[in-house]
């Protein structure tokens, strides 16, 4: 089955999809007068050289207006020539990639040992006369008393009452009951 008419473009023009992907997003103005021959000259061989009709759309609708769209859209698509189309842009870049990942990194320098470093830093550390770092420790906190027995709290159980491991299992047991105490103050 054959094309219709409407897609069937003169040998010196584009058809109306073409024309359409191209220029379809630009005023209707300014996309018929870009229907015309040298145009058409202009974007045939980019279209061969692996240009979408959607990148040359972008690039060309990204252009300021001038007073003779035709001269200044064969200018630019005459510029693109030059240019490789990004699909091969893309392919070469990512040959790229693919060649430097097969290629093991060699390390520049071995890395040091951490007492090798730390033998380093303290002594940039000496010959700046910065006194030697040394890590602050916090005050240790006692831990209150058993609220029951008297031996070394591990569990808070309010805020007047602390329990050992032992009181707790007495208590988890059932064999005894803590009891509330109110102190008057």
């Amino acid at each position: 089955m054959g094309q219709s008419p409407l897609f069937e473009a003169p040998p010196d023009r584009f058809g109306a999809r073409l024309h359409d992907e191209l220029f379809g997003a630009l005023p209707a103005a300014t996309g018929r007068q870009l229907d015309v021959p040298e145009v058409a000259a202009a974007v045939r061989p980019l279209l061969a050289a692996g240009w979408r009709p959607a990148q040359l759309a972008a690039r060309v609708g990204a252009l300021p207006a001038a007073d003779d769209p035709v001269v200044a859209v064969v200018a630019f698509l005459e510029q693109l020539l030059e240019r490789d189309c990004p699909q091969h842009v893309w392919e070469r870049e990512r040959a790229d990639r693919e060649r430097e990942r097969a290629v093991p990194k060699q390390e520049d320098r071995p890395v040091a040992s951490e007492a090798s470093r730390a033998h380093w830093v303290a002594e940039a550390r000496r010959s700046l006369g910065l006194p030697a770092r040394t890590r602050a420790v916090g005050p240790v906190r006692p831990m209150p008393a058993c609220a029951s027995c008297g031996a070394h709290s591990e569990f808070f159980v309010t805020r007047q009452v602390r329990l050992c491991t032992g009181c707790v299992t007495l208590l988890g047991s059932g064999r005894a009951r803590l009891t509330a105490v109110t102190q008057a103050g």
